[in-house]
């Protein structure tokens, strides 16, 4: 990324993302960027001062990410406070219902090459939808959710041989390659990144569920119950019934969502075995017990499609059988 293009990003633009200035008496202070030297800041709204007023202070994180990004944790004083701000203005939310809040969120940074790379993949599949709109899909699509070290890849897997379907992932491969860099960017951004991955594959699905079945390792449900969970505390998370658990009306739908769940112990014993980068996201799940509850805590709160939970703690072919019962009973 060039210098000026860094300056961009983490001065005028990021602040036009992530300040979030509300109307009348409730306004947020200013937020004051880390460095890659810095220690990660997270932010706390004090909501007890005399004047009803929102403001920002800032302590340390326990978490010290190798990487750039800015970690805004909106958190709030008090037990039985508000739902954070971010979500109460669906134009500020990290999690988005529609593809056009994504793309005006990526133009804003539309100067880095990286974001010019995506966004005309994106256009590319964009012009195929005339192809698939009026189609509806004619097999099942079934998403499998799950906290890293769940099981997903090796359930996924067994699945789309059992069903003799196709297996699909998000980020798609075609974007796989600008993963790393969107993942050291502000969390609004990256989730950008992520939906514009939902949208792409989405078209591909919708194509391959003419004729036979699709496995989804990882779908929106992930892509939102991340940018819930990074940007709140348990306080004020969106409360259940909120919008921002409802599907995105214009994203094609998954016929069933499973969610694998395991204990942190047995996570722990999974992740042992994996190799290369550790992603902030694991580096969270690790250390922050309050994180993994947040998340866990987003995934229940879904609706239409709910998450289907699987106790996944169990061998293999234990989960596998579970899942395959869930399947079956949903089609009836």
């Amino acid at each position: 990324m060039r210098a000026d293009q860094r300056n961009i990003l983490y001065g005028c633009h990021l602040r036009r993302l992530l300040c979030c200035a509300f109307s009348g008496d409730e306004h947020l202070s200013k937020l004051i960027n880390t460095q890659r030297e810095k220690k990660q800041q997270i932010y706390k709204i004090d909501t007890t001062n005399s004047n009803n007023e929102f403001c920002l202070t800032s302590q340390n994180s326990q978490i010290e990410p190798e990487n750039v990004r800015t970690f805004w944790k909106l958190s709030n004083n008090g037990q039985n406070g508000p739902v954070s701000p971010l979500f109460e203005n669906r134009n500020k939310s990290p999690v988005f219902h529609d593809m056009d809040k994504s793309l005006e969120i990526l133009n804003m940074v539309g100067s880095m090459e990286e974001v010019q790379e995506l966004l005309k993949i994106y256009n590319e599949f964009e012009c195929a939808r005339e192809t698939t709109a009026d189609l509806e899909i004619k097999f099942p699509f079934v998403v499998v959710e799950g906290l890293d070290g769940a099981g997903k890849t090796t359930i996924t897997g067994i699945l789309q041989k059992k069903l003799e379907a196709e297996l699909y992932c998000t980020p798609p491969p075609i974007l796989e390659h600008l993963r790393k860099h969107f993942t050291s960017l502000p969390e609004i951004i990256a989730r950008a990144y992520y939906q514009v991955g939902n949208y792409i594959v989405a078209r591909q699905i919708l194509e391959e569920c003419q004729s036979k079945a699709v496995i989804m390792d990882r779908y929106w449900h992930s892509t939102a119950a991340y940018g819930i969970a990074n940007e709140t505390s348990l306080t004020d998370m969106p409360p259940e019934g909120h919008c921002t658990y409802n599907w995105p009306p214009s994203l094609l739908k998954p016929s069933i969502v499973l969610f694998l769940s395991v204990t942190e112990e047995t996570r722990q014993k999974r992740m042992t075995n994996r190799h290369g980068e550790t992603t902030f996201e694991e580096k969270a799940l690790e250390s922050d017990i309050v994180f993994r509850k947040r998340l866990n805590e987003a995934y229940k709160r879904f609706v239409n499609p709910a998450c289907v939970e699987i106790d996944a703690n169990g061998s293999v072919d234990s989960v596998v059988e579970k899942t395959l019962i869930a399947l079956k009973e949903h089609e009836t």
